[in-house]
């Protein structure tokens, strides 16, 4: 009976280890979301104003984000403040990540109002923005009440 007991704690502690090991080694390498944040296309103040969820079974459901520009602080693609953009991103549920999703850093799922800086680039058809920097695409704004 105690060798029963003692089996599974040593599989439950390596299982933990297992997945914090694998979570470890998904993470971008240190930098790299820096560095794919200053490599952005368009970098602009954006307040949510949609939102469409595709949901899917596979580890990421895609989201496309209506936002208008409320501050451009880089664009090459000639964006202006009171524009509006249409941005593709994804996101991971908690059951997915529970059950030990593997990945980059996942954006997180923005409601609507939401306001904050984003990373991105511009598609190739020019339809669509796309995240520039995974998880770290969307950053808070503390000092919101200006905008």
């Amino acid at each position: 009976m105690n060798y029963k007991f003692f089996s599974l704690i040593t599989l439950g502690t390596f299982m933990s280890l297992c997945l914090s090991v694998m979570a470890v080694l998904a993470a971008l390498p240190p930098g790299s979301a820096d560095k794919l944040k200053k490599e952005a296309d368009e970098v602009l103040v954006i307040k949510i104003v949609d939102s469409d969820i595709e949901e899917s079974k596979k580890a990421l459901s895609k989201v496309i984000y209506t936002a208008e520009i409320k501050e451009v602080r880089q664009s090459k693609s000639g964006l202006q403040a009171g524009e509006t953009v249409r941005i593709e991103s994804y996101f991971v549920s908690c059951q997915k990540k529970m059950k030990g999703f593997v990945g980059p850093k996942p954006p997180p799922l923005l409601s609507i109002g939401w306001i904050g800086l984003a990373y991105l680039n511009a598609a190739k058809d020019g339809s669509l923005y796309k995240i520039a920097a995974h998880g770290d695409s969307f950053t808070d704004i503390k000092n919101r009440d200006s905008l």
